[in-house]
């Protein structure tokens, strides 16, 4: 199924793409993003070129790495001449290259420069939503061919003329055989004889042909599964995920952890730490059919010293994860204060 939105970021942005994507399909809005969505051996420009030519909103994730990024520069070429509708999301503040302004430079930019990220993308959410209530736009076959069309005026209405005096000629004769098929078909309905009724049955006949009550039931065949819709067992197991934390602009440090998450029904869980401890946290949310997924993460501080934020020992802390899975992979994007990320792993199925 075509995509609404393609998601053009480079990959030193990926936690904030991925966070932008999970918002934009909790909303319901279906998003491309490589290298989620091109398949195992799929060529990648191809895959790309695909998901541009049926897609309907480009969001570009705007930073200096984007500003830089010749194939994000490529993909802003493509989707101008797809008739795309390209929305510019900048996370830094940097003036776009000509390169980049050549294609952007006459559209509107959602700035989200100030924190909470999440806010922002969920003013993009509304607005794609707007956009895409609205009806497709229809890009005329050859668009990209810009000498096309080039003609004079006067070599214009010639052809125009050429074309409404043969679109004549082809509605008169159009005309002139529907008056024959007419015609024949009257002639048939007077020569032909009238066909014979079909006797209806008689309540006798109607009697014997009713089933006896005394007659074995037939067996219908229980319901099939239907194998297109998702079920969310499919994600049911144990998956060892890699927490990794972003350094910041205001001089956090990064940092990363592994934890073991496990899945029943849909329903995911994961502790690290000894549990109501300071430095313990739990993790539960919702894996949907689809692989849409919202995770809460609770937990209390360990050591200030050892802590990241500087917090007093055991103090509380919650934080929210958006993130989409499939039965092998799962990427989780924390979407407030620090940029983490969160990548999964199947390991085994109960």
């Amino acid at each position: 199924m075509p995509s609404d939105v393609f998601i053009s970021y480079s990959s030193a942005d990926k936690p904030t793409a991925d966070a932008a994507c999970a918002v934009l399909e909790r909303a319901g809005v279906r998003c491309w993003i490589a290298p989620r969505d091109i398949g195992p051996g799929e060529e990648w420009g191809s895959a790309i070129l695909e998901a541009l030519e049926h897609c309907r909103v480009l969001v570009l994730i705007f930073s200096s790495h984007a500003n830089k990024s010749n194939h994000i520069h490529r993909e802003l070429e493509r989707a101008v001449n797809f008739g795309v509708t390209v929305i510019p999301v900048r996370i830094e503040s940097v003036d776009p290259t000509k390169a980049v302004s050549y294609f952007v430079s006459s559209v509107h930019w959602l700035d989200a420069l100030t924190p909470p990220l999440e806010a922002h993308l969920e003013t993009l959410a509304a607005s794609i939503g707007r956009l895409l209530a609205l009806p497709p736009r229809e890009v005329a076959p050859g668009a990209e061919k810009s000498s096309e069309g080039t003609a004079t005026s006067r070599q214009g209405k010639n052809r125009r003329a050429g074309i409404l005096g043969r679109r004549n000629i082809a509605i008169a004769v159009a005309v002139v055989l529907a008056i024959m098929a007419g015609l024949g078909a009257l002639a048939y309905r007077v020569v032909s004889p009238s066909p014979t009724p079909t006797p209806l049955p008689t309540s006798e006949s109607a009697v014997a042909a009713a089933p006896s009550p005394n007659a074995s039931p037939v067996a219908l065949p229980p319901p099939s599964a239907n194998p297109a819709v998702p079920d969310v067992r499919r994600f049911d197991g144990s998956w060892i995920g890699t927490l990794v934390c972003n350094s910041t602009l205001s001089g956090l440090p990064g940092w990363s952890y592994e934890l073991d998450a496990v899945v029943l029904d849909g329903a995911f869980r994961a502790e690290r730490g000894d549990k109501d401890k300071p430095g313990s946290e739990a993790y539960e949310g919702t894996i949907k059919p689809d692989g849409a997924a919202e995770i809460s993460q609770n937990g209390l501080s360990g050591e200030t010293s050892r802590d990241p934020f500087h917090r007093p020992t055991g103090t509380e802390f919650h934080n929210t994860y958006l993130g989409k899975f499939d039965q092998t992979h799962g990427t989780l994007t924390r979407l407030n204060r620090a940029s983490c990320t969160m990548n999964f792993a199947f390991q085994s199925a109960h």
